[in-house]
């Protein structure tokens, strides 16, 4: 994949992360949520039908779930805002554990 879709993909998770975390603390309704996290995680090219990331949402919801994982008390909304992810449609478990178990290791390792 060229380094620009790449570089777009983390911003694009950043994006997910900041949001279900801003709709975590908002209490914002689930659909509210929701529709927002679709929106940032739907690429629309020119001349193709829209596509959902849910390769995006299911690393973003993974990650956030192991953060919340490795310290319930630092990333307390970790778990909540994984919930909008999933809801969204970031539904590749097998993404989302990857993501949490790197999350977890890395989060162990900087504890030491």
């Amino acid at each position: 994949m060229p380094r620009h879709h790449l570089n777009q993909d983390r911003i694009t998770v950043a994006r997910l992360d900041g949001t279900a975390t801003r709709h975590v603390h908002a209490k914002s309704p689930v659909d509210v949520a929701v529709a927002e996290l679709v929106e940032i995680a739907t690429d629309r090219v020119k001349g193709r039908a829209p596509v959902l990331r849910v390769d995006l949402l299911s690393e973003t919801a993974g990650a956030m779930l192991g953060a919340w994982q490795a310290d319930p008390v630092k990333a307390w909304a970790g778990e909540a805002a994984s919930r909008l992810l999933v809801a969204a449609g970031g539904t590749d478990e097998e993404v989302g554990r990857a993501a949490a178990a790197e999350v977890v290791r890395r989060m162990s390792r900087s504890q030491h």
